[in-house]
């Protein structure tokens, strides 16, 4: 997290040591995605479940035998954005650098509004 002191210079807060002392001033000033409740959801009483972590393991097992909506919304944010990383999973709070989905969705000449309706219909 960033906030500003009283001369609104850029402060680092991190909740997990080692932190990002080399790079933490470019992923604070990196877009983020906010979430518009008018153009984004939440299903907080049935929630899609994609993928299973076991103890210790690198990365996140997709439920393949969950069904078609599970491997597409798969393919949709990483397969088909070239993105090689896996969810955030770590039991212990290590999370994995963002994505930046301006520049992917950029290179796959995928517009932010296909993107935000082809996932949301697919959660």
């Amino acid at each position: 997290m960033v906030t500003y002191d009283n001369r609104d210079q850029c402060v680092r807060h991190e909740r997990f040591p080692p932190g990002h002392p080399v790079d933490w001033h470019e992923r604070a000033d990196s877009p983020y995605i906010v979430f518009d409740p008018a153009r984004s959801k939440f299903n907080m009483k049935r929630p899609l479940r994609v993928a299973v972590a076991q103890h210790g393991a690198k990365n996140e097992i997709w439920i393949s035998d969950g069904g078609a909506r599970i491997m597409e919304l798969r393919a949709a944010v990483f397969d088909d954005l070239g993105v090689t990383r896996g969810l955030r999973t770590s039991y212990r709070g290590t999370a994995h650098p963002h994505i930046n989905l301006t520049r992917k969705l950029a290179e796959a000449g995928i517009s932010a509004d296909e993107f935000r309706s082809r996932v949301i219909a697919l959660v």
